[in-house]
């Protein structure tokens, strides 16, 4: 993500003399608060949460030659992509906004800002595509033909327009030094922040960046579901539709089920996408408000007066949504689909199976192992009575 946080480098000066105060007050800075660690905690979780679930659905489709249609194609880019957003941006992150340091060097304060964005961007062109994908496969059924080629380069215009649309922040984002000189050297409270040298075009920027990765892909998902959920609705079938006049009770008793059935389906669709639309909004809403507020200036108080430590809070939370979106998009789009729960089940009856069988070749091993060693003991012990029975007949004698 953008680098949000505010640096306390203007409370401290190269000429200070450095007392065990001035040591305090950055282990202050730099030490998590108790509201910290709670966010941390929370983070944490996300993470793991993310992690499996997404690799989860990855493992699954590369595992089933069935599964991987051309739908899936987007699915699994998906899951790379948060996959990448989870490791890239969620330890960075919480690193540097909870210790207001950049303690990763120069060249990662150029690549990690900049990566993180690509990763996002591609995870939300990603959904858009899924988006118009359903749109077309539903309300255009017979002019929309699957097509694998089409479905690989979509995915390749998401990571090329991500990577173009992220690119200006490798170039401002600049790391900055500050030296304890009485102290070896020693180098503490650095820090990575965007230089941009001009207000304008930062603010231009950042308006940008907000259109391309929150309010056009929120008006194109929206739309796009949008219309799926009336053409769902609208072809409902009722029971004049769906029964007619066919006077067999039976017959119209088994096409009113069927009715039914479809009907829920379809409500279950339409809520899902509706799921869907709401949590892309609010996941992203705050971090893109944030963003833009302290462009443009609103948060300036804050940093005159040394206050900075009161917003880290809001950009943290709002940090932790924009994950917590990749942590349910396996949810959402996967573990809601009975075909892959089918496959998930298979995948891990087969891991249980595989650690049964390496558990039951190791009892037998040792099992084995045991029966040798109690040989061995049992004939050492015959070995020595008949010693014994030899010595004393020769002492008789």
């Amino acid at each position: 993500m953008t680098d949000y946080s505010y640096s306390y480098m203007s409370s401290f000066n190269t000429s200070y003399v450095y007392t065990d105060d001035v040591f305090d007050d950055i282990r202050g800075i730099i030490h998590p608060q108790p509201f910290e660690w709670v966010i941390v905690s929370t983070y944490v979780v996300i993470f793991l949460f993310s992690l499996i679930g997404n690799s989860l659905v990855c493992l699954t489709v590369l595992q089933n030659e069935h599964m991987r249609t051309v739908t899936n194609m987007y699915i699994v880019n998906l899951s790379i992509a948060d996959i990448l957003v989870t490791i890239v941006c969620i330890p960075m992150t919480v690193t540097h906004e909870i210790s207001q340091t950049w303690f990763f060097g120069p060249t990662a304060c150029k690549l990690i800002y900049y990566f993180q964005i690509v990763f996002i961007g591609v995870s939300i062109f990603t959904l858009t595509f899924i988006a118009l994908d359903r749109y077309l496969a539903i309300c255009c059924p017979f002019k929309y033909k699957i097509n694998r080629c089409r479905t690989v380069v979509l995915i390749a215009i998401a990571w090329l327009l991500s990577f173009i649309i992220a690119l200006p922040l490798y170039f401002v984002q600049t790391y900055e030094e500050h030296f304890l000189k009485e102290h070896h050297n020693k180098e503490l409270l650095s820090k990575c922040q965007e230089n941009w040298g001009n207000e304008t075009v930062q603010r231009l920027y950042h308006v940008g960046l907000a259109m391309a990765l929150y309010v056009i892909p929120l008006t194109v998902i929206s739309l796009a579901y949008t219309k799926v959920c009336s053409t769902l609705w609208s072809g409902i079938p009722t029971e004049e539709k769906t029964c007619g006049k066919v006077p067999d009770k039976k017959v119209r008793s088994s096409s009113t089920s069927a009715a039914q059935t479809q009907t829920e389906n379809r409500k279950k669709v339409a809520r899902m996408l509706i799921v869907v639309v709401v949590l892309f909004a609010l996941c992203y809403f705050m971090t893109h408000l944030l963003n833009l507020l302290s462009v443009f200036g609103f948060f300036d108080k804050y940093t005159k007066h040394n206050d900075d430590n009161k917003m880290v809070p809001w950009f943290m939370v709002s940090h932790w949504f924009v994950y917590f979106n990749s942590a349910v998009n396996p949810i959402i789009y996967n573990f809601l689909s009975a075909k892959f729960r089918q496959e998930f089940k298979a995948i891990c009856l087969c891991c249980c199976r595989r650690a049964k069988k390496r558990q039951e070749t190791i009892s037998e091993t040792g099992r084995s192992t045991e029966y040798v060693g109690m040989s061995c003991k049992k004939a050492s012990y015959d070995n020595g009575r008949r010693t014994q029975a030899l010595l004393s007949s020769v002492q008789t004698v």
